[in-house]
């Protein structure tokens, strides 16, 4: 395997760190005699699209490598780098300088080593760190145009669809006729491989930002992974509870439930279209079974269409996913981090985990007879058949539950604070025992008490009144016939 490769370069990427860059691309340029009337042709526009994809996926941040390769032999080495550096720097220059390779010592074109350019390119312009190989070929892999071609072939598929390292592999097959002075063809070959997660989840922002839309504006083959993201849910409506709304994100692919805190929320019956987003593969047969995850969720989610059947590229089948929403699981309108929402939205994140089991795939058919006119009687697009051991697929698909909560609770914990705070104030000032004035018969008396306290009034030793406190001033609450009690303001 590729990272078996890698382990002899780990110390020396150690001790001689490459300089810190947004990401490593390097753009491999076949000049194989096969690629002649490319090079050759007036009208040929096979450099300026490797200009213009260059310009359009690196950032002047990116480290970028520009190499042209066809197959190394003795004085001929392959790929031979011809531009690295940042992506601001005259990269152009340097792709109009490639030409033609011949084997050395002969007019006889050179052959072609698409495994082996990528395996340099990762080992000795990556050293072996994350980064994407955009591959310019017209799609023929000839070692000596021998029988060996069968046998580098089926490496190129499985450096593909069985290296783990290469995480991530679109190809892009664009329709290019061009006639030299000794071949013709009709097409070349775009592959973008990522090797390594961050170099794929780089490439994967790259399609998703439309970036490379600018230049190739056709959808690209997914060749890897095949084992994620096979469909994505497009929200038609919500059946069955008018106090919930669904939308797209601005990504097209989260989904987005509304909905007012304290409603009766038991499920959500989400009308959706599951897209087949497997191009350029049919989903011929699956099994479809769904759960929810996050926020106390991890449940099945019943689901109306158990059964994928010839689902093609681009296509959808409608489905209705129930989607329970327990309201243990959405905060209290009284909660702290309800009341630090109020009068806005508080987003709980969740995921639809849809999985497809017993996967069986295949090339659609229209794809196949394309490739066919773009590169008649070639034997790598085999490279687009998709491996047996791939049977399961996880399509993750963000969910948003966005709860509005009103502004009342808000204002009535305010309100209550006011109020607490003045009770406070109010019993600091009148709280503890306090002197007061009493006339018993003419007589002035002073009387301490405290809140909520009652004293009885004596003269001669026998009570003749008493009175009692609450927070303010006390009050004479009884009297004893023929005398005279009253508290002095």
């Amino acid at each position: 395997m590729l990272k078996l490769l890698l382990r002899g370069i780990a110390t020396v990427a150690l001790l001689f760190p490459l300089p810190l860059f947004a990401m490593q691309q390097a753009y491999l340029i076949q000049n194989s005699g096969w690629m002649e009337p490319f090079y050759t042709d007036p009208d040929s526009q096979y450099k300026p699209l490797v200009k213009a994809i260059i310009a359009t996926t690196a950032s002047q941040h990116d480290r970028i490598s520009v190499a042209a390769f066809n197959q190394s032999l003795s004085g001929n080495p392959s790929p031979r780098l011809v531009y690295q550096g940042a992506a601001n720097g005259n990269y152009a220059a340097a792709v109009d300088g490639i030409a033609v390779a011949r084997k050395p010592g002969g007019q006889s074109f050179a052959d072609t080593d698409l495994n082996e350019a990528i395996k340099t390119t990762i080992i000795k312009y990556f050293q072996g760190q994350p980064g994407i190989v955009w591959l310019f070929s017209n799609n023929k892999n000839s070692p000596g145009n021998s029988q060996d071609t069968a046998r580098k072939n089926q490496d190129f598929y499985n450096l593909i669809h069985r290296e783990p390292s290469i995480s991530r592999a679109l190809a892009f097959p664009l329709g290019m006729p061009v006639e030299g002075n000794h071949y013709r063809s009709s097409g070349a070959m775009i592959y973008a491989l990522a090797y390594g997660s961050e170099a794929a989840n780089h490439l994967t922002r790259l399609q998703q930002s439309g970036q490379i839309a600018k230049v190739l504006n056709q959808a690209p083959a997914r060749l890897k992974p095949l084992d994620a993201d096979a469909v994505r849910l497009i929200p038609v409506d919500v059946a069955g509870n008018n106090q919930v709304a669904a939308q797209l994100a601005r990504d097209q692919r989260s989904l987005i439930l509304n909905v007012d805190a304290g409603t009766t929320l038991p499920v959500a019956l989400i009308k959706a279209r599951m897209v087949n987003d497997f191009s350029p593969y049919v989903i011929e047969t699956a099994r479809v079974s769904a759960r929810f995850r996050g926020n106390g969720w991890n449940d099945p989610l019943p689901v109306s269409s158990t059964r994928l059947n010839n689902l093609k590229p681009g296509d959808s089948m409608e489905v209705v996913i129930k989607l329970p929403m327990p309201l243990a699981s959405i905060p209290s309108i009284w909660s702290p981090s309800a009341l630090a929402s109020a009068g806005k939205q508080f987003t709980i994140p969740a995921v639809i985990e849809i999985q497809l089991a017993g996967q069986s795939l295949g090339v659609d058919g229209e794809y196949i007879q394309r490739l066919n006119r773009l590169f008649p009687g070639d034997p790598l697009p085999a490279v687009f058949s998709p491996p047996e051991e791939v049977k399961n697929s996880i399509a993750r698909i963000p969910v948003y539950l966005k709860v509005s909560y009103p502004l009342y609770p808000m204002l009535i914990m305010v309100l209550l604070v006011l109020m607490a705070l003045s009770v406070t104030a109010f019993l600091m000032r009148n709280g503890g025992s306090q002197d007061y004035s009493v006339s018993v018969n003419g007589e002035r008396r002073k009387v301490n008490l405290g809140p909520f306290k009652q004293k009885d009034i004596s003269i001669d030793g026998q009570v003749v009144a008493q009175i009692r406190r609450t927070l303010g001033a006390p009050k004479v609450t009884s009297v004893e016939p023929g005398y005279s009690v009253k508290v002095m303001k």
